[in-house]
């Protein structure tokens, strides 16, 4: 029997649950994805400033799984070779970034996770390193107890001291969250931490242990947004979620690889392997060495001509679904065995009766949508708080940072302790490809969670700040851009308290067997966390209509 699934949300979380699901049921689904936008893709949106192609929310994606010791493809990468543009991906021509420290910019050095350094003693200009070596001593036990979750801020500190938390670890997460690390799960943010520190005694050993593990540990510059927007938002300490700061570390360091969506799940990988394009990885070629260098590989790429034409391809990959833009979804309620729901706007309402619902949206709405029919989960999701940023981009005059501390450098964090305004830039410019007339093309991130002022600045007056603490950075003024834009994501970056993964367990726990959740909410930040995302939603389904 034919079912309908309709897809909440048209971000690549929701678009990678309508693809999965397709790929595994073909005729015998009807999609529709509802979105309340005008626009598929969510924080995925390449733009133009002064005519020249830009990435106004998640930069990149990771290659290669952040903690699979095999290095698989990332999940990112499966997609792209799926919807036929393995041929398309790019690497970056850089990624030695610096950090804002003192008073001037600093490399990011090698052997860290997330900031977290796997030998305090070889850092001289981190105050404290003497403490650290007294403090992080071995009790007879593993760190944290198995189930245990803390805020990271908290485990370095008692182990590592304040300096370190304040002036490496808090700039890398803030690049991806926007938020702090005294705020953030070590369990979301930090998997591969979290799980060694429940073996280890020590945090020394726990750092060394996960890095031992990583194909790709960060090492000239780098943890992810989003993201690092989903991203941001590594080897760009700040890209994470997708929009964190520097989009390009969204997951280097196991941001959003939060390990609820390791896999797509027996039922959908066979439904893929029978395919033959996910299971195989579409093709793609992943450059680089192999074995024991692996590490030398390109940790980030994104697609040539931006990451809408991955959305684009999504989209022209479901001929069948129906896509309903520009209308919300008002509710979702039980009907005749399946449900129903509504969507639009109050006088011109519209029914959509289906067998199951993908809810890919943020905490706020879904909670909203599952008051009613699951009140247990509407609770647990909706404790989830959000950040929300300001990216600034700015084309400068060719030269303009020649003999600037970001001369040759992909970008820099800037910690919240320094009293700027910018938390992050990424120079694009020298990054990925120099501009054909020379020009200097750079994204600023500002907006921290608690602090969000700044942000209700007018658009030309954030450009102008950007100016202003920009120069102040780097000891001279700044040029006068020839090009400027803003965009701004309101309650874009998901702020994950410790216990996360236990709210939203229990939230999954309650739902009625034929609604799902996916997306950054629920499963982590970063390209290829929301579409792991994704697929296990999808997964979850196919195994409820089939049965």
């Amino acid at each position: 029997m034919r079912r309908h699934v309709a897809i909440v949300g048209g971000g690549i979380a929701g678009l990678s649950a309508a693809l999965a699901l397709n790929d595994a049921l073909g005729d015998d689904v009807t999609l529709t994805v509802v979105e309340q936008s005008d626009r598929l893709g969510g924080k995925l949106r390449t733009g133009a400033v002064g005519g020249r192609l830009v990435e106004t929310g998640a930069e990149t994606f990771l290659v290669r799984e952040a903690d699979d010791p095999n290095g698989a493809p990332s999940a990112a990468v499966e997609l792209v070779g799926r919807v036929g543009l393995g041929g398309s991906l790019r690497y970056p021509a850089t990624l030695a970034a610096s950090m804002y420290a003192a008073g001037e910019f600093r490399s990011i050095p090698a052997g860290t996770l997330m900031g977290v350094p796997a030998d305090v003693s070889s850092w001289p200009g981190i105050g404290g390193a003497a403490r650290a070596i007294d403090t992080d001593h071995d009790d007879g036990r593993p760190i944290l107890a198995v189930g245990d979750d803390v805020a990271v801020g908290a485990l370095v500190r008692r182990r590592y001291g304040d300096a370190v938390v304040d002036d490496l670890v808090d700039p890398l997460l803030g690049g991806v969250y926007a938020g702090r690390a005294d705020d953030l799960s070590v369990a979301v943010t930090m998997p591969g931490l979290a799980a060694a520190c429940r073996t280890e005694r020590t945090l020394q050993a726990a750092v060394q242990a996960t890095l031992a593990r990583r194909v790709a540990a960060p090492s000239d510059g780098g943890p992810i947004l989003g993201g690092g927007l989903a991203g941001e938002p590594g080897g760009e300490p700040g890209g994470g979620p997708a929009l964190g700061g520097m989009a390009s570390g969204e997951l280097a360091s196991g941001a959003g690889g939060s390990g609820f969506a390791a896999g797509v799940g027996a039922t959908l990988a066979r439904a893929f392997a029978s395919g033959g394009d996910i299971a195989t990885n579409g093709g793609v070629a992943i450059p680089g060495p192999s074995g024991d260098n692996r590490a030398a590989m390109p940790a980030f790429a994104t697609i040539d001509g931006g990451l809408s034409r991955l959305i684009a391809a999504i989209d022209k990959a479901l001929p069948s679904a129906t896509m309903v833009l520009g209308r919300p979804v008002r509710n979702v309620a039980r009907s005749n065995g399946g449900w129903r729901v509504m969507h639009g706007s109050t006088t011109d309402a519209h029914a959509l009766d289906v067998d199951a619902v993908v809810l890919a949206v943020p905490s706020h709405p879904a909670a909203r949508l599952l008051a009613p029919i699951a009140p247990a989960s509407a609770e647990a999701v909706g404790m989830l708080d959000y950040a929300s940023i300001a990216l600034v981009t700015l084309v400068l005059p060719a030269h303009a940072l020649d003999d600037s501390p970001l001369a040759g450098r992909s970008g820099a964090l800037v910690p919240a302790t320094a009293g700027h305004p910018i938390k992050a830039v990424t120079v694009f410019s020298t990054k990925w490809v120099n501009q054909p007339d020379g020009a200097v093309l750079l994204r600023a991130s500002l907006g921290r969670y608690g602090d969000e002022q700044v942000l209700q600045t007018s658009d030309d007056g954030l450009i102008d700040l950007v100016r202003t603490d920009l120069g102040e950075l780097l000891g001279g003024p700044l040029a006068d851009p020839r090009h400027a834009a803003v965009t701004r994501w309101g309650g874009a970056l998901p702020q994950y308290a410790p216990g996360h993964l236990d709210r939203v367990r229990i939230a999954r726990d309650a739902l009625p067997s034929t609604i799902v959740l996916a997306g950054a909410a629920y499963d982590g930040v970063g390209i290829p966390a929301c579409i792991r995302s994704g697929w296990r939603a999808a997964a979850q389904l196919i195994e409820v209509l089939q049965s």
